[in-house]
């Protein structure tokens, strides 16, 4: 539906002697004009009549076909012989900057071009001669433009109610439920937040809404209404639903609730907004519809220029200016009553409607019928097909369970849980159980099997020798020294204690013979760490390639966490430089102490 505001229509008063000029036939003409326009735009719509085919030509170059369109202004657009441009970037609107693959939508508007150019007579001097046009042809013109065409309206915007239950300077939430529903229907309820404005990754918000339904509803599935928005975009959208059930008779309710809100460190809890919901018979809800749909005007504010556009296709050009592609799927219709005729009888002629097919199945028919998303309960008991082992198979109504430990329950309005419990040894565990509890090899997968195997399973268990063959073993548990396992939660806590070796090094720069240098204090625990020296040279230090004359020790103190190291040769004559590096090492096993003896006095 056109978007055009509404105008008073004007129109000639004739009488006799009335001066008849060139004002009062252009309002003729307007006056019966802008009544067709009305109409067109107001009752037969906005889009493509018949028509108006794209095709692309060469590389560059697209076809129209003859057609009929209708634009938003009521104008209708009529192309009366096939069109060919043979590069598009002669249409106005063509993109010259950006680089890359690019669509346009190709669009055609209504437009005027004078013809038959005559002599008139003008109050100038009888010596200059004006030409007027001395007909109108109604055409059109073919452009290009970026924008794409405004999406149709849907009747769910009007039939559903948005209430905004919490906004912020960076978050809104919202509660979406439709207006109107028949008695037993089951509906959807939708919260909404959307992000506002950016949000940073080191903000932190929660959002928790409880609702709570009236009696005249009940929940058929419900989740936690929870959100944790984190780094996120200006216009992201979270979503949570949950469906209930209309009861069986008339009457308005308010779902309603309460809403806690922690706002990087600030929480708030607040008593939601309610949300009507009506509960009417069929009839009536048709009534509310129309009256929804008729009840106001289109009011977007899409200009004249803005509506006297009507988009044929959508064109990708890539980089090099060439056409990769033409889809039309992006225009609209406008259906003829013929047309709507048609499809109407064609509706009613459909295989599979209901009523043949509940004659035959009241008779024992074997045709199939397809329940996904049915709503309510088959009354009475269906035939169902159960297979067992090969192809063998009954026809049944019902399902019977036997065997100790088994109990059914009505888990919820829509599902029925059986629980078959495991064997303890006697009969009604299953044949898996059997054969695994009398040590049977079948193999079993516990793949999102919840809870904890009652017994330790056996596992294989793979490793490498030191000459590199590799060996296995299957084993029920898996041992490993030095290791701490814990408790959490439910999950094994395996730590593997760390093992740092901790080096360093100090500069002992020209020293003489048996002149003995200490370093600066060393920052470091070296309790309990076995110390290992090695010395070196390289990086500028200049010393000899033999280090057999060279010794280092350390020394700290208890109770302190530093070290010192003390360095000399015995390179008799020399002055060298060298370097000591140390490396403390933690004790991973300890053998004892022994005793030592005297083997030479």
């Amino acid at each position: 539906m056109s978007k055009a505001p509404l105008l008073s229509f004007e129109k000639n008063n004739y009488y006799y002697g009335k001066l008849l000029t060139v004002r009062d036939f252009q309002l003729e003409q307007q006056y019966g004009v802008a009544k067709q326009r009305l109409i067109n735009r107001l009752v037969i719509g906005s889009g493509v009549v018949s028509g108006l085919q794209v095709d692309k030509v060469g590389g560059r170059g697209i076809r129209i076909t003859p057609g009929v369109a209708i634009d938003g202004n009521g104008a209708e657009i009529v192309v009366s012989r096939e069109v060919v441009q043979s590069d598009i970037k002669e249409l106005a609107g063509y993109p010259l900057e950006g680089e890359g693959n690019k669509t346009v939508y190709l669009a055609l508007r209504y437009e005027e071009c004078t013809r038959e150019p005559i002599p008139a007579l003008a109050n100038t001097s009888g010596c200059q001669e004006i030409c007027e046009a001395n007909r109108i042809v109604e055409t059109f013109k073919a452009e290009l433009t970026p924008t794409p065409p405004a999406a149709e309206p849907d009747l769910h915007d009007l039939l559903d109610e948005s209430t905004v239950l919490y906004q912020g300077t960076k978050l809104k939430l919202e509660r979406i439920v439709p207006r109107f529903v028949s008695p037993q229907d089951s509906f959807e309820v939708t919260v909404r937040l959307t992000a506002l404005q950016p949000i940073a990754s080191t903000e932190s918000f929660e959002l928790q809404l409880h609702d709570t339904v009236p009696e005249l509803f009940s929940y058929l599935k419900h989740e936690m209404l929870q959100f944790f928005p984190g780094a996120a975009a200006a216009g992201t959208v979270w979503k949570k639903t949950y469906t209930i059930r209309a009861g069986g008779q008339t009457g308005s309710g308010v779902i309603a609730g309460q809403l806690s809100v922690y706002d990087n460190g600030s929480r708030t809890v607040i008593d939601a907004a309610g949300s009507t919901v009506e509960i009417i018979g069929d009839e009536e809800l048709q009534r509310k519809i129309v009256e929804l749909a008729f009840g106001r005007l289109d009011e977007s504010g899409a200009s004249e220029e803005e509506n006297g556009r009507v988009i044929i296709a959508a064109i990708t050009i890539d980089g090099e200016g060439l056409i990769t592609n033409i889809d039309e799927s992006s225009r609209s219709y406008v259906y003829n009553n013929r047309l709507l005729g048609r499809l109407t009888a064609l509706g009613g002629s459909l295989h599979g409607k209901l009523p043949g097919h509940a004659v035959s199945h009241q008779h024992g028919g074997s045709d199939p019928i397809n329940v996904d998303n049915l709503p309510g309960e088959l009354a009475d008991p269906q035939k169902v097909m159960v297979y067992t082992d090969g192809d063998n198979y009954v026809k049944a109504k019902r399902f019977s369970f036997s065997g100790s430990g088994v109990t059914v329950e009505q888990a919820g309005d829509d599902h029925v849980n059986v629980n078959i419990a495991a064997s303890g040894g006697g009969s009604g565990g299953g044949p898996h159980a059997a054969s695994h509890q009398a040590g049977g090899s079948d193999p079993i997968n516990v793949t999102g099997m919840p809870g904890v195997l009652k017994e330790p399973q056996k596992i294989s268990v793979w490793g490498r020798k030191e000459d590199g063959s590799s060996f296995g073993m299957q084993a029920n548990a898996i041992f490993i020294d030095g290791v701490e396992v814990k408790d959490a939660e439910g999950s094994a806590y395996v730590n593997i204690p760390k093992h740092e070796v901790i080096t360093g090094s100090v500069l002992f720069e020209n020293l003489g013979t048996n002149v003995i240098y200490k370093s600066y204090p060393i920052n470091v625990d070296a309790k309990g760490k076995a110390i290992v020296f090695y010395f070196e040279a390289g990086d500028g230090v200049v010393t000899a390639n033999d280090f057999s004359g060279f010794q280092a020790w350390a020394d700290f103190k208890p109770g302190t966490n530093y070290m010192i190291i003390y360095s000399r040769h015995i390179k008799e004559g020399q002055r060298l430089t060298w370097r000591v590096r140390y490396y403390l090492i933690p004790a991973t096993t300890d053998l004892g102490e022994v005793g030592s003896g005297t083997i030479m006095n």
